[in-house]
């Protein structure tokens, strides 16, 4: 659809990205309108987890261009790529910032449409790691705007399309909700969960078909594919509820394996949930996944043993009880004050002891 290069703002002595559509015959106009939606919807949500735009224009030839924040890194599919898979905590831990900046984007109407591992980019920034979504090209506005696509037109990626998608159907939130599982799941297996011999066959299995699972592929990751298998459901109503649900159980998961923060170093406490689960042991470094076969997992990399069945929809909703940081700062103070009556308690008991022991007090 047209090409991305570096340009240097000379107002403001930085390089960025610029993205450039060439418009050719009767395509031209829509192509336009899409750069132009992908421009608001990017500027309006202003998440860290979504690639900043800074400005929009036309060309002295008549095209369009966007202007970004340039970012340094690699994508999703590159990593993927290179790794081959990834083990379930770390490709979690990468995939839930993504989730928090998609969350934030349905909490304003937009619907990405196109969440796959080429649209996720992985931002060095020093030594850390910040995920970013990128393209909102074919985002759709849930209200107030009028979308640019028609009825019955299939619109993004075939492989992490839901079967609303691959009807052309009406789509909203939980397509997010579905093509984010399907990411999840090739990070974890290195294959996607439907295959076919070409894109017909391909949005077939999408449509009918069941995911295979990861018994099937010899992957001992069971809590974490019921994650998925949810977020695969057919009919939307029966996958997660939105984006915040999926984030929810995503960061249960981690915690219930040791694991504190996402890839960017934001607490999952904070973020997605509250101050009534139990103090976490520092997490340990996370591996991605090599060469080696899944069998040959050492004891340094094994996760701890996760409790004993937990139900992942009923742990979800423990932050349904209101603010997570507010729990948070009434779990504390509820602590504390346990701390102080605990002191106060033994220093009375201890001063009791000696004043018996001395015979001052005689019972």
């Amino acid at each position: 659809m047209g090409t991305v290069w570096v340009a240097h703002n000379r107002v403001l002595d930085v390089d960025v990205g610029i993205k450039l559509i060439e418009l050719h015959g009767d395509e031209g106009a829509d192509l336009a309108q899409r750069l132009l939606d992908e421009a608001r919807a990017a500027a309006r949500l202003g998440h860290e987890g979504i690639v900043r735009v800074t400005d929009f224009g036309v060309t002295r030839l008549g095209d369009p261009f966007l202007a970004m924040e340039l970012l340094e890194g690699e994508d999703l599919a590159d990593l993927l790529a290179r790794e081959g898979w990834l083990q379930g905590r770390f490709a979690v831990r990468l995939l839930l910032p993504i989730v928090g900046a998609l969350a934030a984007a349905h909490d304003k109407g937009i619907v990405h449409r196109d969440v796959k591992p080429e649209n996720i980019f992985l931002a060095k920034e020093g030594a850390d790691v910040k995920p970013k979504l990128l393209d909102f090209g074919i985002a759709r506005t849930l209200y107030g705007v009028p979308r640019t696509t028609s009825e019955g037109v299939v619109m993004g990626t075939p492989d992490y399309m839901s079967p609303e998608q691959a009807r052309g159907e009406e789509t909203d939130a939980s397509s997010d909700v579905w093509s984010t599982c399907v990411v999840l799941y090739e990070l974890v297996a290195g294959a996607c969960p439907f295959s076919g011999a070409n894109p017909l066959e391909l949005l077939r299995a999408i449509a009918g078909n069941e995911p295979v699972s990861f018994e099937q592929r010899a992957i001992d990751e069971p809590d974490l594919y019921r994650i998925i298998e949810r977020g695969l459901q057919k009919q939307s109503k029966e996958r997660w509820n939105g984006m915040r649900a999926l984030g929810e159980v995503l960061a249960l998961y981690l915690t219930e394996r040791g694991v504190a923060e996402d890839v960017s170093g934001t607490s999952l406490r904070y973020v997605w949930l509250s101050g009534l689960m139990p103090p976490l042991a520092h997490p340990a470094n996370e591996a991605m996944g090599g060469g080696e076969a899944r069998s040959a997992t050492t004891a340094a990399e094994a996760p701890p043993p996760a409790p004993s069945g937990p139900d992942l929809e009923a742990l979800a909703a423990v932050n349904a009880g209101g603010d997570p940081v507010e729990q948070l700062e009434r779990a504390e103070r509820r602590r504390t004050a346990a701390w102080i009556v605990a002191v106060a308690l033994l220093v009375a008991a201890s001063t009791l002891g000696i004043l018996i022991g001395t015979g001052i007090v005689v019972f």
